[in-house]
């Protein structure tokens, strides 16, 4: 495993980057491999992309080991420096199950980044990041063999920690550096990305599972509520609009808060604060129910505007009266 380009290596105790060396025409002694801690050479010429490789004459002995360690070293210190230089360091958080995403932060001001410390028992994750004032934030591991173990997997649903599971490659360190990002992220259309994130913490996410109706113990649809923010087309206020989730199969999907086989909503509406009514639509060709924002005067509008997105769909709607 001679041939082996790491664009990473260790001098003088720090992670030092193989083209960052080769813009600024350096060329240190010293630098060893993140793997095995012998000696490595940086090369960088007109035709190969700067690397460091082992001398000629050995082997690294680090093998899967030496991409294991180099992912949690730089995964570290990336989160680390950002942390002391004010910046975030973001991880795409994105749900198959109930399609919401958002980017974290996990560079919190004044954090830790233990490597390989005791959570609970014997478990030892990867990597764990802990606020300044010591609560456990998130895990990271590093996969390169194997999966965490199934007592690891409990334990961290257990305590509530969101885990990010990293499938490192050589080539997708050094973007590592700056974010998980969505170009590195692993989907079912992107098998090979580097990174996915479980533990869901939206709101709308719920386990599957089959309901009864309460009254006449039928199967029932397992159905959540959510309020969220539109603007009013003309005068651009915000007023809160309802939202409902299916939650009964494996993928979620949203449903229009004025689907006519869904009765009570008006009534489950009215409770939280959201206006619903039955309206007429020349745009739907009948009446149906639809939200509505509060009741205001308005001036004749000069431009047509579109409503706040929300994390699944764009609303519309108009004042009613």
């Amino acid at each position: 495993m001679a041939d082996i380009r790491y664009p990473v290596a260790v001098l003088d105790g720090g992670l030092v980057w193989a083209r960052e060396l080769a813009a600024a025409d350096e060329r240190p002694e010293g630098a060893r491999c993140v793997g095995c801690d012998e000696l490595v050479r940086l090369r960088a010429g007109a035709k190969n992309r700067p690397h460091f490789a082992h001398l000629h004459d050995e082997v690294c002995v680090g093998g899967e080991t030496a991409l294991h360690q180099t992912t949690v070293r730089v995964l570290r210190a990336a989160i680390l420096d950002a942390a002391a230089a004010g910046r975030p360091y973001r991880v795409l958080c994105a749900c198959a199950r109930c399609l919401a995403s958002r980017e974290a932060d996990v560079a919190r001001q004044g954090c830790a980044v233990a490597v390989d410390e005791v959570l609970e028992g014997r478990i030892r994750p990867d990597l764990l990041v802990r606020t300044g004032s010591g609560k456990p934030l998130v895990v990271i591991e590093v996969i390169v063999t194997h999966a965490p173990e199934e007592d690891a997997v409990e334990l961290y649903e257990r305590l509530g920690l969101p885990v990010i599971r990293v499938w490192p490659t050589l080539a997708a360190l050094e973007q590592m550096r700056s974010a998980l990002g969505q170009e590195l992220l692993r989907t079912e259309e992107r098998p090979t990305g580097c990174f996915g994130v479980s533990g869901c913490r939206f709101p709308r996410h719920s386990e599957p599972g089959k309901v009864a109706c309460p009254t006449c113990a039928k199967p029932a649809r397992q159905i959540s509520v959510e309020i969220t923010t539109a603007s009013c087309y003309k005068c651009y206020k915000p007023f809160p609009v309802l939202d409902l989730v299916d939650c009964t199969d494996e993928h979620l999907f949203v449903i229009a808060a004025g689907c006519p086989d869904l009765p009570g909503v008006a009534a489950v509406a009215a409770s939280r604060g959201v206006r619903m009514a039955t309206r007429n639509s020349n745009a739907a060709g009948g009446s149906y129910l639809m939200h509505h924002a509060s009741v205001v005067v308005h001036r004749k509008a000069t431009t047509s505007s579109t409503a706040a997105t929300t994390s699944q769909s764009t609303r519309r709607s108009r004042c009613g009266g």
